[in-house]
């Protein structure tokens, strides 16, 4: 789904603005080879994962309205250490998908946090009365359950995950091992 609706956004800027459309062909060209390459090895490295995470909220933001604030807070200095790749994007999915809505204020928030021995990303996202979150009725819908197998094969007992969601919000809190 990412990679239609980034391409169709791309030729809808081609007419409009053909420097941000040539931006995002290059952009996409970029996260293709990460995941055809990077993320088959098995580890990556967290400054690998954290361009990753720039550029697909670069493009994702192409698709949603200026209206919709996105707010994105990566650390600048940080230990490059090894890490499962794409570990943070279901969670970056799950909030455009669910907390987007252009009929009432939508917002998204993304953070990554290294301390100590850890990491610790957080998503957040409002919740639209009018949205799609029939998924989110209950705590954890198909893809939040194969995040926590995948977490569990990864780590065992060594992560940490928190899903909260009230009537306006939905927010997951992730703690690894860094």
């Amino acid at each position: 789904h990412f990679l239609m609706n980034t391409l169709n956004n791309i030729h809808s800027l081609i007419e409009g603005d053909q420097k941000l459309a040539q931006n995002a062909v290059l952009k996409l060209s970029e996260m293709m080879r990460y995941l055809l390459y990077e993320s088959g090895r098995g580890t990556t490295t967290l400054r690998k994962e954290i361009d990753f995470l720039h550029s697909y909220l670069e493009l994702m933001q192409l698709r949603v309205d200026k209206s919709i604030v996105v707010n994105l807070d990566l650390p600048e200095e940080f230990n490059n250490v090894n890490l499962p790749p794409l570990l943070f994007i279901p969670f970056i999915e799950n909030a455009f998908k669910h907390g987007v809505s252009y009929r009432e204020p939508s917002a998204l928030s993304f953070k990554l946090i290294q301390q100590n021995d850890a990491l610790e990303f957080v998503a957040l996202n409002t919740i639209s009365k009018y949205g799609n979150n029939d998924s989110l009725n209950h705590l954890g819908g198909f893809g939040l359950e194969n995040i926590q197998k995948r977490l569990d094969l990864i780590y065992g007992d060594r992560h940490n995950l928190e899903i909260y969601k009230s009537d306006h919000d939905f927010r997951v809190k992730l703690t690894i091992p860094a």
